[in-house]
């Protein structure tokens, strides 16, 4: 369009404005105040930790291994299935067994840190090399990028063993773990609620609602009771069963977390890990050259895979088994043909495996307001370290204003934004469509072309298209009977006023 200047960059991110002014108040609570803030600085400056939890047997060790990017976490019983682990990022992968103190030990013990070596695989060993009672901690550091702005917490099942699911309650009731990740399968037990609650009730210090937690609905290739639609590998059906479950657990614990999302943790992990190539994707070429008929019967599970008659090995046959599932074979051994090329089943398996959405949701509640969410906990110890100090009555007055200065500038609007998405991934809010999409991608998304569905064009384009979200929302809050409507346009609609302030003041 002529006469458009380009779109002025960012002067500066708004969430590093508001990492600045966390950091300068910690400096100067110190400072004027003399109240040592060392530890929560240390803290803050800290990636987001993520823990993952469930119930033995859940996938989570799959669900992490897809995470960060390589099959290391055992996905079966193990010494290292039955400690807490911390992946962290490394510039080499390197790994070391955190052991307690000893309790009979001197009163200044510290905590015994011993190497633990990979596999040739790269991959944890069976085995820790110490009583798995002394461990407190195995940290594995990984050069992921991914692991740069988070680190990833994998822990004990919270069913077979009472001694590991206490591990990982009193990791979930302590400190550590910023946000949660809790996999789950079909059926929710009362226990599992019950632990969802626990956080959710540890959390109401930071939140008012549940932005902290989501959870997985894994194996969502094992939803779906119709077997011969199953043995077609009919995909769309076996999406929609595990799209009504999770949207079945998502009502059932709007109170605990912010929805839940459908992943194949299988697939996921052999795409997001680099565990599927060629020869994965000729082996399937061979099945798909099988006749029809006689490959539904054969596919029908890994029993009936290994009386197949084919040109796969049965070594090879098991390997496709551990790496898509049966179902991830059916589908794609029925859907490729002689041409299709591995890089195009890769692409194809990713999808249905739900992790680009799962990794998306996780991106927008936890990783891009990350700032946010560790703000939230700075001030709240800080008010609660300041709340225990004796302080004058003029400290105190400057202390609270300062704390209210952050919670009300700018960029803590974000936390405002994750209210909302909550209500809406939950199902609280329910807004006709496109508007449901279209308030989605402006609270989750930080890029202001992106977040109001425009091309990254021109400068007045950009204002003109928030000018005219701002108003939209506006009329939409102002019409609202439901609550939950009118704060989720209301929040909108301040969104939108702030991107045009910032192109504004540029």
């Amino acid at each position: 369009m002529a006469g458009d200047q380009p779109l002025p960059r960012h002067a500066e991110d708004p969430m590093s404005t508001l990492v600045t002014d966390v950091e300068r108040l910690l400096a100067d609570v110190h400072t004027e105040l003399g109240i040592d803030t060392a530890a929560l600085r240390t803290r803050f400056r800290a990636p987001l930790t993520i823990a993952v939890a469930g119930r033995t047997n859940a996938g989570k060790s799959t669900l992490v291994n897809a995470l960060i990017g390589h099959r290391i976490a055992p996905t079966r019983a193990t010494e290292c299935t039955r400690v807490i682990t911390w992946f962290r990022y490394g510039a080499q992968e390197t790994a070391w067994v955190v052991c307690r103190p000893d309790p009979g030990g001197p009163m200044d013990s510290r905590q015994i840190v011993r190497p633990l070596w990979l596999t040739e695989e790269k991959t944890l060993p069976d085995e820790l090399g110490v009583p798995v009672d002394s461990v407190e901690r195995v940290e594995v550091r990984r050069s992921y990028e991914p692991l740069l702005s988070v680190t990833v917490i994998d822990t004990p099942g919270l069913f077979g063993d009472e001694g590991l699911a206490a591990h990982t309650e009193r990791l979930l009731a302590g400190e550590d773990a910023d946000v949660l990740l809790f996999v789950c399968g079909r059926a929710m037990t009362d226990y599992e609620v019950q632990v969802l609650t626990k956080f959710r009730n540890h959390s109401s210090r930071l939140y008012d609602f549940p932005g902290n937690a989501l959870g997985v609905l894994n194996r969502a290739d094992l939803i779906g009771n119709d077997p011969d639609r199953r043995r077609r590998g009919d995909h769309d059906y076996i999406r929609a069963a595990a799209n009504e479950c999770a949207g079945a657990h998502t009502r059932v614990l709007a109170d605990q977390v912010s929805g839940v999302c459908p992943v194949i943790g299988k697939i996921a992990e052999s795409t997001e890990s680099g565990g599927f190539g060629d020869p994965h994707a000729d082996w399937l070429r061979t099945l798909a050259a099988v006749a029809p008929e006689q490959r539904t019967e054969g596919l029908f599970d890994a029993d009936e895979f290994a009386e197949l008659d084919c040109d796969v090995s049965i070594p090879d046959r098991m390997t496709l088994v551990d790496r898509l599932g049966m179902h991830g074979i059916r589908v794609m051994s029925g859907s490729i043909d002689q041409n299709t090329s591995a890089a195009t089943m890769h692409d194809s398996l990713r999808a249905m495996s739900g992790i680009a959405a799962l990794r998306e949701r996780i991106a927008a509640m936890f990783v891009r307001p990350a700032a946010v969410h560790k703000t939230v906990r700075a001030l709240a110890d800080l008010k609660a370290i300041a709340d225990a100090s004796p302080l004058t009555p003029t400290g105190r007055e400057w202390l609270d204003d300062a704390i209210g200065a952050v919670r009300r500038s700018a960029p803590m609007h974000t936390l405002a934004e994750l209210r909302a998405l909550t209500a809406l991934y939950s199902g609280r809010c329910t807004l006709p469509e496109p508007d449901q999409q279209n308030a989605i991608r402006l609270l989750s998304h930080t890029d202001p072309s992106a977040r109001l569905g425009v091309p990254p064009a021109s400068a007045p384009a950009l204002a003109a298209a928030a000018v005219k979200a701002a108003n939209w929302w506006t009329r939409v809050a102002n019409s609202a009977t439901d609550p939950q409507v009118k704060m989720v346009a209301n929040t909108a609609a301040w969104s939108a006023e702030l991107i045009y302030d910032a192109w504004r003041q540029r």
